[in-house]
């Protein structure tokens, strides 16, 4: 269970969602399209962010159990 967490935690980032969004708004015309482009983004910077601080003391965690 521990492992699959691990590997949960450092699955994709979530770049492509701002791909995905940008698609979406230029396909549509929908109401607050900065908006959710501004809150898409965000997501995915704070998501790069912590994966990152924590990639560290995750891997030395998994390290000193095998």
């Amino acid at each position: 269970m521990r492992d699959k967490l691990f590997l949960g935690w450092f699955g994709p980032r979530g770049l492509a969602s701002i791909l995905f969004t940008f698609i979406i708004v230029d396909e549509f015309d929908l109401p607050g399209e900065n908006e959710l482009l501004a809150c898409v983004s965000m997501t995915v910077a704070m998501s790069v962010l912590l994966h990152g601080l924590s990639a560290t003391p995750f891997a030395k965690m998994m390290r000193t159990r095998v």
